[in-house]
């Protein structure tokens, strides 16, 4: 259950992503084209040829973000921030290169004004992306309380995966046969399985 919701949440952030970049695109069109004259040229194209250009565009752009990591990053920082950054500045420069190779009839400029507008335009995206979802998972409804069994190397690490996740998990206590009386960020640690019982009463939902 765990998996499948990481995995419905970077389907989702992928697609704030790529709402995001096509934003970014008709915000550099906007500008560096406010006659229209390149979007009539393009619209002049193939329709369906000019959708399926876009979306491989996008969907390279998403590409190279799933090889920056960006679809593990999704709690937000410094670190995602500086992933944004360099996976909107490796996907400009493949577009660029792409381009010129296909001979491209498109301006230059409008690539690197999409280039400029992506990264604020993605970094918005995601905050937004993540405030819903923190709502969402924020219910009492949705939120299921954990119990990890173990107070060792393993339980430690699950807890510290499940709190770094936007997940619906909420972590209520260890449970381990040694002797009571510690904490781990917060959480206590109760002695043997029969305090699961105590935890129980306390989350009637417990997992």
């Amino acid at each position: 259950m765990f998996a499948g919701e990481l995995r419905k949440q970077k389907a989702f952030f992928a697609a704030v992503d790529g709402i995001a970049l096509l934003n970014a695109l008709g915000a550099a069109l906007a500008i560096h084209d406010p006659a229209h004259a390149q979007e009539a040229r393009l619209l002049g194209t193939d329709t369906r040829m000019l959708f399926l250009g876009v979306a491989v565009v996008v969907a390279g752009w998403i590409l190279v973000f799933r090889a920056c990591d960006l679809y593990r990053m999704r709690a937000g920082g410094a670190k995602e921030a500086a992933a944004v950054i360099r996976g909107c500045t490796y996907a400009a420069v493949l577009s660029l290169i792409a381009g010129f190779l296909i001979h491209f009839d498109g301006s230059r400029l409008t690539i690197g004004l999409a280039y400029v507008f992506s990264i604020p335009a993605v970094l918005l995206g995601r905050v937004i992306a993540r405030s819903l979802v923190r709502r969402i998972y924020s219910n009492p409804r949705m939120t299921i309380p954990l119990a990890i069994i173990g107070f060792n190397d393993v339980g430690r690490y699950l807890f510290d995966q499940v709190s770094s996740e936007m997940t619906f998990y909420e972590p209520v206590g260890f449970v381990d046969e040694a002797p009571e009386g510690r904490q781990y960020h917060g959480l206590p640690v109760l002695q043997g399985l029969s305090s699961l019982t105590e935890l129980a009463k306390l989350h009637p939902c417990l997992e």
